[in-house]
């Protein structure tokens, strides 16, 4: 099996150019000659093109919505089939298990459940860890580096969950984290009191 890299250079182009021209066909307007805008090589559609759902080239949606939301009940384990889906958590005691890192997968949790009513915790693999910066919604002092400041400072370690805890827990509080296929996961994106072990 051949596996793809991220486009570069002129195959990021031509990725580019792909992508709005099949924009252009889904959203039926006449594209006269494709081939004309990818340089050194043509496109040829023969016959009809139907999406259900959304068109991924690349690792790139072109078409549909790029978000999966998935509502957990149970504790989950997680599998890279899913990664870019968002998942909205409501129940108590939930625990997430995540593959091994690889790079370019990427979680996000959210937390609807009423405030003070959730435990969710987020387990990566035992040779992975999770590391980032989480805004925290209270704070004492502006001093990020402190423990009362306004940003939690999660420097995890290899096997450590990640966990927002049901004492602090708000609706909305949330993580995003993105694998990097070697020392485990970093929050792009979070906010609330999460605490690590």
């Amino acid at each position: 099996m051949k596996t793809m890299t991220q486009p570069t250079g002129f195959v990021r182009r031509a990725f580019d150019v792909v992508k709005l021209a099949i924009l252009e066909i889904i959203q039926g307007l006449w594209v006269d000659q494709i081939s004309e805008l990818v340089e050194g090589g043509g496109i040829t559609v023969d016959g009809d093109v139907t999406l259900e759902d959304s068109l991924i080239l690349g690792g790139n949606n072109l078409y549909g919505n790029s978000k999966k939301v998935v509502t957990l009940t149970d504790d989950t384990t997680l599998t890279a089939a899913d990664s870019g889906k968002i998942f909205l958590i409501g129940t108590d005691a939930k625990t997430i298990t995540l593959p091994a890192t690889v790079a370019g997968l990427d979680f996000t949790f959210v937390n609807i459940g009423s405030a003070g009513n959730n435990t969710i915790t987020i387990d990566p693999d035992d040779d992975d860890k999770i590391a980032g910066l989480v805004i925290k919604p209270e704070g004492g002092n502006a001093d990020a580096t402190t423990d009362n400041g306004l940003v939690s400072v999660i420097d995890g370690a290899d096997g450590k969950y990640l966990q927002n805890t049901k004492a602090t827990a708000q609706t909305g509080d949330r993580v995003r984290i993105v694998g990097d296929g070697s020392a485990g996961w970093y929050i792009t994106e979070g906010l609330g009191i999460w605490a690590h072990e």
